[in-house]
């Protein structure tokens, strides 16, 4: 969501339980959304950040310089989300993400 708004109200847990029953209701909290926080956006070029991923993105492009947030690294998020729903059609079974990586 845009700064400074949330997307509404969420829960969290702070302990496992079964389903959201009336029990489950103890260890629920109400999360009602982030507090607003103003973008640091000295030195760069606008106030969106949209148009500053792209900008970098096609001064990389120009100078061959590798991204911030790099394919590479974007290999290991997605590795560790592809081991999770292989872990969960396996029913938890643990996945050498090294494996799915390979």
């Amino acid at each position: 969501p845009a700064p400074g708004h949330s997307r509404g109200p969420a829960f969290y847990v702070s302990r496992p339980h079964d389903g959201l029953g009336a029990d489950a209701q103890r260890w629920e909290r109400q999360f009602t959304g982030f507090l607003p926080v103003d973008p640091d956006t000295a030195g760069l070029p606008a106030s969106d950040g949209f148009t500053n991923e792209i900008a970098h993105f096609v001064a990389c492009c120009r100078s061959g310089a590798e991204p911030l947030s790099s394919g590479r690294d974007n290999l290991g998020t997605m590795a560790v989300i592809f081991g999770i729903y292989e872990s969960a059609q396996r029913g938890g079974a643990p996945v050498d993400v090294g494996r799915v990586l390979g």
